[in-house]
């Protein structure tokens, strides 16, 4: 989620006056940036290609004597295709001192670039020779930092960077989680729930988060007789990568969205009234089957509700099973990635995934039910436990960082 109540939007830098190379397609900002006013500033840091990752680590972020400007750039990618051409940007950054990019590695220019993932993000197939050009962009004195969104993406990185020869790259990678603007002030969890249990699932590719998973478990808790509501809150997806991107039939599970009386689905909702679903919520079920980060467990976290998580990647950097959430446990190579994620053996593998991933969430669920006031103090040491998200911490480790970086 996007916080519209960030400080006073910035100036966009305008384009060259002459000259574009007509082998670069031209990219100018399109979302409305953020940054405190010019009084005081003795540091600039240029945006490019805003968006909402991005947003987490950078203009987000209100820095004392730093304002961020967004800048034009471009790629290659209207006229050669590749995800190379798409992650290799030429920025055009007059009057900065430094550009912060998400996942892109500049042709030029100081930068440092944040990444959720992997990183050259290698999407589709590269050649040799592109790999090198993006390593050794990475390794030059113009790359200022390379900062990994979790552990999990740090590790993912060091074991490719070595792999690959570039082992002296893993001393240029920062931790950097990044920063979840909560409504002001912070959610305070509540001593205590009472009435229905309320759940709440938050994903726009219903297929891939598990929205199968949460509607059979809350399905199943019904039938037992136990007192619940599911609110849904995305979409019920038909085609996903993790599956290969083969269709799994969404009609069924649309007409049960629709036919159950203890689920409300919305297919969207305004950010504020996200954040009053989450508030009011026992748990948040998340039983994503991959996942870069997973931000709403984040969000959920610091509104002091728990939640239940495929265990994928991150996730498990975000809750602590037993004690501010659940996991769910899944069949996962070295990376933390389902083993099969798209992989030929995946629509196979997948009813059992998502039939594994219903029996535990009634598991825990029934488990907050038995004793509401343990589910209550998980959401506390959740918000406790993730406080490094919050805006006073995210800000004073991005300031280090740019400090720096702009030596």
């Amino acid at each position: 989620m996007s916080d519209a109540s960030l400080s006073s939007p910035i100036e966009t830098l305008a384009p060259p006056a002459k000259g574009r190379d007509v082998k670069t397609a031209i990219e100018a900002p399109q979302k409305t940036l953020y940054a405190r006013s010019e009084a005081g500033v003795t540091r600039r840091v240029g945006v490019f290609a805003p968006n909402y990752g991005l947003e987490h680590v950078t203009y987000g972020i209100d820095l004392p004597d730093t304002k961020f400007s967004g800048v034009y750039g471009g790629t290659a990618r209207r006229l050669l295709k590749g995800s190379y051409w798409d992650y290799s940007p030429w920025v055009f950054a007059p009057g900065t001192d430094l550009v912060h990019t998400f996942n892109h590695i500049p042709c030029n220019g100081d930068f440092v670039v944040s990444y959720e993932l992997e990183l050259p993000r290698t999407l589709g197939q590269w050649s040799d020779a592109q790999l090198k050009r993006s390593l050794d962009r990475l390794s030059s004195d113009r790359c200022r930092g390379i900062l990994p969104l979790s552990e999990a993406a740090k590790a993912y990185a060091t074991r490719r960077f070595e792999d690959w020869g570039y082992g002296h790259l893993v001393d240029k990678l920062t931790l950097f989680r990044g920063c979840v603007r909560t409504p002001d002030p912070l959610p305070v969890a509540p001593e205590k729930r009472e009435g229905p249990i309320r759940l709440l699932f938050i994903g726009g590719d219903g297929l891939r988060k598990g929205l199968w998973a949460a509607v059979t478990a809350a399905e199943r808790l019904h039938a037992q007789g136990m007192e619940i509501e599911l609110t849904v809150i995305g979409k019920v997806t038909e085609r996903s990568y993790v599956v290969g991107g083969q269709r799994i039939a969404g009609e069924e599970l649309s007409r049960r969205l629709a036919d159950a009386p203890f689920i409300t689905h919305y297919q969207t909702l305004p950010n504020a009234r996200i954040w009053s679903h989450l508030r009011h919520s026992d748990a948040l079920l998340f039983p994503t089957v991959d996942e870069s980060l997973g931000w709403v467990t984040i969000e959920a976290a610091l509104c002091g509700v728990p939640s239940i998580v495929g265990g994928t990647f991150a996730q498990p950097e975000l809750v602590r099973h037993g004690e501010t959430g659940w996991i769910l446990p899944m069949e996962a190579d070295r990376d933390g990635r389902w083993i099969h994620l798209a992989g030929p053996q995946a629509m196979e593998a997948w009813p059992d995934l998502m039939e594994s991933f219903a029996q535990g969430i009634v598991k825990a669920v029934t488990e907050i039910a038995q004793d509401r006031g343990r589910a209550v103090e998980m959401g506390k040491r959740a918000q406790s436990y993730l406080q490094a998200y919050t805006h006073p911490q995210a800000a004073a480790t991005l300031d280090a960082i740019y400090s720096q970086a702009c030596r």
